[in-house]
């Protein structure tokens, strides 16, 4: 979206040692500075920033990248705001961003005014009419109040069929624009549009920044459904909103965790009781988007759940999508009858909290959870349970925790531990071939040690960033295609394609091509900071690249074994010859 020129631009005029030193104080070390990380807890500093490659990393946590990185990670902003706030301290004139067409700018700048206009409308019917009093008196004995009301902005609807239509048409509002953000709708394909919420309490749904972009709406009597909410457009998709993360943002950093809870008013009575580093899922099951947007400011999450046993077990298997993404998960379990929103109301803020301390860890909970619902005695009901657990456990990263899941679950059922380790081993096998089944990351190489390819691949990527002679060598030799491992081949890619363009390879300017990326942003800063502890970097560098070129060499043959035997069988002499000949020169490479 910003030309790669003006970004350079930027970082040539910034310095990462100065902009770092206003958040934390670093000290010299040598050529590089050393702090306290600013992204976990250290009492040893491992956070060490270069002015030579203008990049940080830290060895504790991984975190790394350029300035650009930085910013993002400590002011919790994307990559787009990170590039704004720099230019305008080095007075560098950003172009227009355009990574759109102008006719859909010009609906989604549309779709921003009629929500920001239905947010308005709708909190005035609530303020000034007889029947939005009758609403205000719904939500103060649901204890929500006044202050909440307008922080949240909280609104209600008319019974008339098309109150708000007119109320648009009158502000020069046409009715398609209404359609579009799924505030008016038709009755069986007629042209006849009336308002999708009637006599309905309104919550204006926000984005990540605060604006205006759907609304859920709730009946005031026991009449069905409860809650609709808005169509998806374009400026409003369910899979990647959480109720309440504009304002609860600087609290989940502050404390460092995330409590997940499913409904409005789980929200609303918690968060104005004092608990602000909190969230609502609006009763959907969490989505891989939500936990990758939840990442970026927090790695631990509680989640709280009121269902019963059977509702929980379907929620606990949806919650892999937060393990997967490196998540350390907890579970609070609500006392029986109650939902947050009842026990803050019933028995004060305090109770809640202590519930949300009570938590317990994701392994522990789901296997209570299935030990109340199978016999852990009977040995097909054990095999159940098992079945349950290892999904989860497939999905934990860290193979010490992984590890001690295995032993925890082997004692709690009284099964042999090495027998459900191969239970397990099996699993994630099966696992693995379902998905190269489906044409997700197969390989037919005959070397499959996948630590060592990542470990070659690594130390190649390493030296392509830190040395331009080298990338242009390595290139000379492997493809795309030899780097299996999806960041490496991304970071490899990219490398690739400034040498295309005859560009300098700086990791500063990787990083920057990676944009919101967080994740191989600080791949790359660590790549470049390990590189500098590799004594003989032609011996590691030709090692690996011989150990890529066998792997590649591997499948080329077992291609050909099968041409061979296919050659054969048709009796084509001169084929397999053909074939026998390059099969004879790759087994000198394999061996070589």
């Amino acid at each position: 979206m910003i030309p790669q020129n003006i970004l350079d631009e930027i970082q040539n005029k910034t310095d990462i040692v100065e902009v770092i030193s206003q958040y934390i104080s670093l000290k010299k070390a040598g050529r590089n500075y050393k702090a306290n990380c600013p992204f976990h807890s250290e009492k040893t500093p491992s956070f060490v920033v270069s002015a030579d490659k203008q990049i940080f990393h830290c060895f504790g946590c991984g975190a790394g990248g350029n300035v650009f990185a930085f910013l993002m990670k400590h002011e919790h902003i994307d990559f787009l705001d990170a590039v704004r706030m720099l230019a305008k301290k080095t007075g560098v004139n950003l172009p227009e961003v355009k990574n759109l067409s102008s006719g859909e700018i010009n609906v989604i700048n549309e779709l921003y005014k009629i929500n920001e206009l239905a947010a308005d409308y709708y909190s005035t019917v609530l303020k000034s009419t007889a029947h939005g009093k009758n609403v205000i008196q719904y939500l103060l004995n649901r204890n929500i109040s006044e202050e909440t009301i307008n922080e949240f902005r909280l609104g209600c609807s008319l019974k008339s069929q098309d109150a708000f239509i007119a109320y648009c048409k009158r502000k020069g509002m046409s009715v398609s624009v209404i359609s579009k953000a799924g505030l008016a709708s038709n009755r069986g394909g007629s042209d006849a549009e009336y308002d999708m919420f009637r006599n309905r309490l309104i919550l204006p749904i926000f984005d990540f920044k605060g604006k205006v972009i759907a609304f859920g709406a709730r009946v005031l009597d026991d009449s069905l459904p409860k809650y609709i909410n808005s169509p998806e457009t374009p400026v409003y998709s369910k899979s990647s909103v959480l109720y309440g993360l504009h304002k609860a943002k600087p609290h989940i950093v502050k404390e460092k965790f995330v409590i997940i809870v499913e409904g409005y008013f789980d929200f609303l009575s918690a968060y104005q009781s004092g608990v602000k580093n909190i969230v609502a899922s609006c009763g959907t099951a969490l989505t891989p988007q939500q936990a990758r947007m939840l990442k970026k400011i927090t790695s631990q999450a509680i989640i709280i759940y009121d269902g019963d046993p059977a509702g929980k077990l379907a929620s606990l298997r949806n919650l892999d999508i937060l393990v997967e993404e490196d998540f350390r998960v907890k579970i609070a379990d609500m006392p029986e009858g109650f939902d947050p929103d009842s026990l803050v109301r019933k028995k004060g803020i305090k109770e809640f909290v202590e519930v949300v301390k009570q938590s317990q860890d994701l392994f522990d909970y789901k296997l209570k959870v299935l030990c109340s619902q199978y016999d852990k005695n009977k040995s097909e009901e054990k095999i159940k349970i098992i079945g349950e657990m290892i999904p989860t456990l497939a999905k934990v990263k860290n193979a010490v925790l992984q590890n001690e899941y295995l032993r925890k679950l082997a004692f709690s059922l009284q099964v042999d531990e090495e027998s459900l380790k191969q239970e397990f081993n099996k699993a994630s096998k099966l696992t693995q071939t379902k998905r190269d089944e489906a044409g997700f990351q197969k390989s037919d190489t005959l070397v499959n040690d996948t630590k060592q390819a990542n470990h070659a691949e690594r130390i190649v990527v390493m030296f392509m960033l830190a040395n331009n002679e080298i990338a242009y060598e390595v290139k000379k030799h492997l493809d795309i295609s030899d780097f299996e491992n999806d960041d490496l081949r991304q970071i490899a890619r990219l490398i690739y394609n400034l040498i295309e363009r005859g560009e300098k390879i700086e990791a500063s300017r990787v990083i920057s091509y990676l944009g919101n990326d967080d994740k191989n942003s600080s791949l790359v800063a660590g790549l470049l900071a390990e590189s500098e502890y590799i004594v003989d970097v032609k011996k590691a560098l030709g090692d690996c690249v011989l150990w890529l070129k066998k792997r590649r060499a591997s499948a080329e043959l077992k291609k050909i074994q099968e041409q061979i035997r296919q050659a054969q069988e048709i009796k084509d002499e001169l084929e397999v010859k053909k074939l026998m000949h390059e099969y004879a020169k790759l087994m000198k490479t394999v061996k070589g």
